[in-house]
């Protein structure tokens, strides 16, 4: 058998710009490659390494520069779009990263509004489901971003921040690239400045008289501690305190996920005593389709009273902001309503009927006892 019969030990390429030449060696130890010369093929064989390393690149050179002079670019433009073809190649389907992100939220502990959300985003995302995740453009996001002139500005920006953390998270994954993601390039839609609706004493005190006991405590919460609703939702009677006159919003239950201690005033103490708890779900199921059906109702009224009239009272953003968890900027766009100190003062007058009656409700078993 002959010396030179070609084996598959030893083979490597070597590039130039945006060629390359493949080198193989024989059984004797040799390297050798195959270029064309005037129109003939011819091997090309070197003992060491190195120089067949040497005799391949300045091969591969040669084709690039061929390349380019036919194609009218220069090297480094081809070289370019060849590297990124390569990583498109590598791209995963738009689906399986979608599963794999959904997967990965929901291993820990999430809010069922937020596991909704995650299912929401599968359903908007299913018409790109197929597709390579690296070649979504900016025009195919928004032509799945909901649209007309029954979707408000609000819903479509949601759903896009939505999409924007899915693909920042393929991102930070190496399932896409460094850089700006397709749905980052699409402007917000403008938004109306948020309604700061709130209520009037006389209006609080008409809406505490139809509130049935069981969601009494929660109204009270939202009115005079200025919690929202999905706080509300996840406290404990256990994280109200009345002797020190203090309410725990724990970090797991906050949507900052960040501790803080709010301040029960003490017409609140008042309310709550109606219908404290040693312990259980301070609201016992959510109170949201009931609120709605109230004459007069404005949405999240209770929160934006709250933090207008306290902000009213105590002149102080700073202390405002971390008693609703917000920051100041915030507080300052959203709660600070155009209200009178002496109207705080008649919004935290706001007591129960006197002789209050002590009303001790279990919620699990639906009894009451005095």
């Amino acid at each position: 058998m002959s010396a030179e019969k070609k084996s598959g030990r030893g083979r490597f390429s070597v590039k130039s710009g945006a060629a390359s030449v493949r080198v193989s060696q024989y059984k004797d130890g040799r390297y050798f490659f195959r270029r064309k010369e005037q129109g003939r093929w011819k091997t090309i064989v070197r003992t060491q390494k190195a120089d067949i390393e040497t005799e391949a690149k300045l091969t591969a050179k040669i084709i690039a520069e061929q390349k380019s002079a036919v194609l009218g670019l220069p090297a480094s433009e081809i070289h370019a779009f060849l590297a990124w073809r390569s990583e498109q190649q590598k791209a995963t389907p738009l689906r399986i990263a979608l599963k794999d992100y959904i997967a990965a939220k929901k291993t820990g502990a999430i809010s069922p509004r937020y596991a909704r959300s995650l299912d929401y985003l599968k359903t908007i995302l299913a018409p790109l489901e197929d597709g390579n995740i690296r070649t979504v453009t900016q025009k195919d996001i928004e032509g799945i971003l909901p649209k007309g002139e029954g979707t408000k500005a609000r819903r479509r920006n949601n759903i896009l921040a939505d999409i924007c953390t899915f693909f920042r998270w393929c991102r930070k994954r190496q399932i896409l690239p460094d850089g700006i993601t397709a749905p980052e390039r699409i402007d917000r839609a403008a938004v109306p400045p948020p309604s700061k609706s709130i209520f009037t004493p006389d209006e609080i005190e008409k809406t505490f008289k139809v509130i049935p006991d069981e969601w009494r405590a929660w109204f009270a919460i939202a009115c005079f501690a200025g919690l929202r609703t999905e706080e509300i939702q996840r406290l404990d009677w256990s994280d109200i305190n009345l002797a020190r006159a203090v309410i725990d919003v724990r970090a797991e239950n906050a949507k900052t996920k960040r501790r803080r201690l709010v301040p029960i005033h003490p017409n609140l103490s008042a309310w709550l005593s109606l219908s404290v708890n040693p312990s259980g779900l301070v609201a016992p199921s959510r109170i949201d389709n009931f609120i709605r059906t109230l004459d007069g109702w404005k949405m999240n009224a209770p929160r934006h009273s709250y933090g207008s009239y306290r902000l009213a009272v105590i002149q102080d953003a700073p202390r405002l902001a971390e008693e609703m968890g917000n920051s100041v900027a915030m507080i300052r766009k959203h709660y600070a309503e155009a209200v009178h100190p002496e109207d705080g003062e008649r919004w935290f007058a706001v007591m129960p009927p006197a002789p209050a009656k002590i009303v001790r409700a279990n919620f699990r078993t639906g009894t009451r006892g005095k």
